[in-house]
């Protein structure tokens, strides 16, 4: 990545879009602190990722999902929300579900049922459709309450119905004061959520303002929206 230079502010919803192999997904792992930034100067929640790491980044109130599914398979559903909830620094540690075992938030309950999941929490997360599994995994980055929130690609392969409710979820935990920075490709979608747009091409930051203005920008046109 070459000068992407950028400030989120808090309780926005910041979208981040781009050609494939543009870089989004590097932001995003540079900014949680999972890979290392060599040049420049990254600081999230007063703390600086690469002496910091993610874990502590967590701690402080960061939460992230990634493109590709990552729950917990081989536990239930209800477990994998306790593990959410709990400090990172214990998500390794099963005594953190034994010592909670029917404390799971309200608002935890809330999101599993909004995703249409609250009836399958005894169920191994495993056996969940590929949509439910992403479902699952935005209602673990949201259980914890964060200050920030980075989702990556968070609606892709969701049904088009719990696809409504979740863009709902993520606009109303905005919409109360949370900081959201999500990559999406759906422009649709990141009209209706995002203030913001950051757009990336070939690893450099070529726009930043507000999407209805995208179709505006030569540069844009070329690198992302396939026009002249």
């Amino acid at each position: 990545m070459q000068d992407v230079t950028f400030a989120i502010e808090s309780r926005t919803c910041t979208a981040v879009i781009g050609p494939n192999g543009a870089g989004k997904s590097t932001l995003i792992d540079v900014i949680s602190g999972l890979q290392t930034h060599y040049e420049g100067e990254v600081e999230v929640l007063l703390e600086h990722p690469r002496r910091t790491g993610l874990m502590h980044l967590a701690c402080k109130g960061l939460s992230r999902t990634f493109q590709d599914v990552r729950v917990v398979r081989q536990v239930s559903v209800k477990e994998n929300v306790l593990l959410a909830e709990s400090c990172p620094r214990q998500e390794h540690s099963y005594m953190a579900l034994f010592s909670r075992a029917e404390l799971m938030s309200e608002r935890s309950k809330q999101l599993l049922n909004e995703f249409e999941l609250d009836g399958r929490l005894a169920e191994d997360a495993g056996k969940l459709s590929y949509g439910q599994q992403k479902l699952l995994t935005l209602a673990c980055a949201l259980a914890r309450n964060p200050r920030l929130l980075l989702l990556d690609e968070p609606l892709t392969g969701v049904n088009p119905i719990l696809r409504h409710r979740a863009l709902s979820v993520i606009q109303s935990w905005s919409s109360n004061g949370g900081t959201v920075l999500f990559i999406e490709h759906d422009l649709d979608a990141v009209r209706a959520l995002a203030q913001r747009v950051l757009v990336l091409a070939a690893g450099k930051l070529i726009y930043e303002g507000n999407p209805d203005s995208l179709s505006q920008s030569d540069e844009v046109k070329r690198a992302y929206l396939g026009t002249k």
